[in-house]
């Protein structure tokens, strides 16, 4: 079976479960090609007998990637293709698979499986310092336990064994909260700024933006614009913490930046 892998990964723990998935289902003999949703092609993409999705829900939402990728999808090609969602998440999901679920069966998916895996935040900043930052060793855990996952996973992918979440009344409305407090991030982008006696040029976080929102102008300075999603991809893996989120998060030992889950992670780079 051909089956297609579309990701998008801030920090890398999203991409990190997406190719274990591909490594137990090439082990299982089916041709498995995993896409980047920031440079997908979605022709390639749905060419496929089979779409996996991966995601990290932001505020009990998708990253906007998905929803462009949704808003332009071929209905044609759509139609009848069996796909399923797999989730990270650090504290709380809610009913954002569900409600994604749903998105994709009006756009004529069949959801034949869903699931999620938590994962440590990438979000220490001032103002959304909610989670303490896990161990080594709490973070080991969190990967031994999505790794003892996923060959059952897999035999219950293939045998379209879907697994139907049950959400509480409580947790849809937690859920409708949150997403209404997503636009508040607009907030944080605003307070994006570089070090600059910090900064090196190394121009790691023009590489890695998604949305090509970091640029070096001709005056060789770091400049940021508004085209932000708040991914924090910049923020977390610039290698000598020059991007700030607000004045306090120059203190690196209360805000300490996300390198993924192994150290040197190395985030795709778009330019």
């Amino acid at each position: 079976m051909k089956i297609n892998l579309l990701y998008f990964s801030s920090t890398g723990n999203t991409h990190f479960i997406c190719k274990k998935f591909k490594e137990k289902l090439s082990q299982l003999e089916h041709n498995v090609t995993e896409f980047d949703i920031v440079t997908e092609n979605q022709s390639q993409v749905l060419d496929c007998d089979m779409l996996g999705i991966f995601y990290p829900v932001w505020a009990c939402t998708l990253p906007p990637y998905f929803f462009d990728f949704m808003k332009n999808i071929n209905l044609n090609k759509a139609k009848g293709k069996k796909v399923f969602i797999i989730a990270t998440y650090e504290s709380f999901i809610g009913n954002t698979n569900v409600l994604f679920k749903r998105k994709l069966q009006r756009k004529g998916f069949t959801v034949v499986f869903q699931s999620h895996f938590l994962f440590p935040a990438n979000v220490y900043i001032p103002g959304i310092n909610f989670s303490k930052k896990p161990t080594k060793a709490e973070i080991d855990e969190m990967v031994n336990s999505a790794l003892s996952r996923i060959d059952y996973e897999c035999i219950q992918i293939l045998s379209e064994q879907y697994k139907k979440e049950k959400i509480s009344f409580k947790h849809k409305i937690i859920s409708w909260g949150f997403r209404r407090c997503y636009i508040l991030f607009n907030i944080f982008k605003r307070r994006m700024k570089i070090n600059k006696s910090k900064c090196t040029k190394c121009c790691l976080c023009v590489k890695i933006c998604p949305t090509g929102n970091i640029n070096l102008n001709p005056e060789k300075e770091i400049k940021i614009g508004n085209n932000c999603i708040f991914c924090v991809k910049c923020y977390n893996l610039c290698p000598q913490n020059a991007i700030l989120i607000g004045k306090k998060s120059k203190n690196t030992e209360k805000y300490k930046r996300y390198k993924g889950l192994f150290s040197g992670y190395s985030s795709p780079q778009y330019r």
